[in-house]
């Protein structure tokens, strides 16, 4: 509890810091493009559509580790589900 406590004092003493930009996995796997150009934006770096795209198609759990979303325990890349930990837990 003491870590998590650590990491929430982290993340509430930046929320309404103008130089912190909040991103959370979830909000990548469920709509990559928006959260992306969300990045490019806070970063003020120049980005388009297919730029962004490019970055999905570099970074798809499925290219990455060359499977779908199939349990592999000795991988760092375990299945690539969103969540799926509240199943096992």
């Amino acid at each position: 509890m003491q870590k998590l406590e650590k990491y929430y004092c982290g993340y509430a003493s930046t929320l309404n810091s103008p130089n912190v930009l909040l991103v959370k996995y979830e909000d990548l796997h469920q709509n990559f493009l928006s959260a992306t150009r969300a990045i490019f934006e806070f970063l003020d770096l120049a980005q388009s559509d297919t730029i962004i795209r490019h970055c999905y198609e570099k970074t798809h759990f499925r290219n990455v580790s060359g499977r779908g979303h199939i349990e592999n325990r000795d991988s760092a890349r375990r299945k690539g589900v969103c969540g799926d930990w509240g199943t096992y837990l």
